[in-house]
């Protein structure tokens, strides 16, 4: 797992042993860390006494005779560890059957992994990791159903970059991708949970906010307006990036599917624009 960026080990899932517990290690640090580190098998026959795992029988605990750290490793990219102990020794071969378990559990964690990755670029977009537009008229019809049928509230916002072409023709489109995914990054800070954010094309994003009044989502698109005037993109020098933002609810705005929802946050946002840009207009209706 990565925590401010450095590599770590998390203790994730146990049996017979509590990791509520257990420090998060960093690679060489600790027995787990250095069979991480050294990309092998580690068999510990003196354990001490003040080691972090004890095993649980239900009615007793005991602390472990031996323990085996085994790196989880796939094409030599360490996946994980995973750490055995035991109360009494191991027997002669059950290091090297473990060692071959761990190894076909490493392919099969490849394989997860590999699908859920897959799985995740099927439907975000490639520059900025915000879901795609396919993705986010699939999930738009999904709650727009949900909030017709339990009478919910539902919000969108549509935001567009303010004169984005110019920041391509003045600084370059590295520059420009580079603004893409600084306000990708923004938004997510500020966005809830269950608020899902999607690029819709180009420098237009597009935000649906679940159970949220229409005075909730004008909040929520003020809070990203303001955000924006403080980013800073290096290569822009001084010149700072705003956007428009336009605002649509259900049920406050009138509307028989979420295509029209959609379309009057669009005017909304169309109005934003045309009224001198860096605001939030909510659609009316």
């Amino acid at each position: 797992e990565q925590e401010d960026r450095e590599p770590r080990l998390v203790p994730y899932v146990s049996h017979a042993a509590d990791i509520t517990d257990m420090p998060h290690l960093r690679i060489g640090e600790g027995l787990p860390g250095e069979a991480a580190a050294e990309k092998r098998v580690i068999h510990a026959k003196n354990v001490p006494d003040d080691y972090m795992i004890t095993v649980n029988f239900g009615i007793a605990e005991a602390l472990p005779r031996e323990i085996v750290l085994f790196p989880v490793l796939y094409r030599e990219e360490v996946l994980g560890v995973m750490l055995l102990a035991g109360v009494s020794p191991f027997r002669t071969g059950d290091v090297a059957l473990l060692e071959y378990i761990t190894n076909q559990i490493a392919v099969v964690l490849e394989n997860a992994l590999t699908h859920e990755q897959v799985e995740r670029l099927s439907v975000t977009d490639s520059l900025t990791d915000a879901y795609n537009r396919r993705y986010m008229t699939e999930r738009l019809n999904e709650e727009f159903s949900k909030a017709q049928r339990y009478e919910a509230q539902m919000s969108v916002v549509l935001i567009d970059v303010d004169h984005f072409k110019r920041v391509n023709d003045d600084f370059g489109h590295q520059v420009g991708d580079q603004a893409l995914i600084r306000l990708t990054a923004a938004f997510k800070q500020s966005l809830r949970q269950s608020d899902i954010l999607g690029r819709y094309g180009g420098e237009e994003f597009i935000i649906m906010l679940p159970h949220t009044s229409c005075s909730e989502a004008s909040a929520v698109a003020e809070k990203l307006r303001q955000t924006v005037e403080q980013i800073v993109v290096s290569g822009m020098g001084d010149r700072r990036l705003s956007i428009s933002l336009g605002v649509a609810s259900f049920p406050e705005q009138r509307t028989e599917s979420v295509d029209q929802l959609v379309q009057m946050a669009d005017t909304a946002l169309y109005e934003a624009k045309a009224t001198g840009r860096n605001r939030v207009v909510v659609a009316t209706g």
